[in-house]
């Protein structure tokens, strides 16, 4: 059932991708008895490995907005899962704002926290992630790299996303994904 459930949505994210289909987002049903990189892993591995997306720099932002300790989790179990390709990060670890892009093919841990703040007075980011200063902010990174024409798969995990709270809307906008891979767990009846 996993198998052919990674199949169809690579199906799918080639139809969203090639512009096949006028959507950008896909539902991801997974079993609660599965655990989510493990399944996400499947998915992005056949990504990178599918012939027809060779000539794509295609890259994944993680969005999680579990605390920091459950990110962190999450890295250590991707990794676990591909060994030494693809690399994966968090995004606070890596890019504290000397990267200017998402290279193809590496998979980004965002908590969702981190970003979401802005102060209710002046309007102004509080995270330092965010900001606009003397380094490369997350706003700048997700730019850049749309720049290099690196597509963006954005992974929403748990779907914590769904709102349509004012911060959703305007990070869905800033980060301008290609393709939205929207992570449930499935009701089993």
């Amino acid at each position: 059932m996993q198998k052919q459930t990674i199949n169809e949505l690579i199906t799918k994210t080639r139809q969203i991708l090639d512009k096949e289909i006028d959507e950008r987002a896909i539902d991801f049903k997974i079993s609660k008895t599965v655990k989510k990189e493990v399944a996400m892993s499947q998915y992005i591995r056949k990504v990178i490995d599918d012939d027809k997306f060779e000539n794509q720099e295609i890259c994944f932002l993680w969005m999680s907005a579990e605390n920091q300790n459950l990110c962190e989790k999450i890295c250590e179990n991707l990794k676990k899962e591909f060994g030494i390709f693809p690399d994966c990060y968090l995004l606070e670890q890596e890019f504290r704002g000397y990267r200017k892009t998402i290279m193809g093919d590496e998979i980004v841990i965002v908590n969702w926290n981190k970003l979401r703040r802005k102060d209710s007075r002046t309007g102004e980011w509080k995270n330092r992630l965010m900001r606009a200063g003397e380094t490369i902010n997350f706003r700048e990174l997700v730019k850049n790299t749309k720049d290099e024409n690196t597509k963006i798969i954005m992974i929403i995990d748990k779907n914590y996303f769904r709102n349509k709270s004012e911060r959703v809307v305007e990070l869905k906008d800033i980060i301008n994904a290609d393709l939205i891979v929207e992570m449930n767990f499935a009701k089993i009846y």
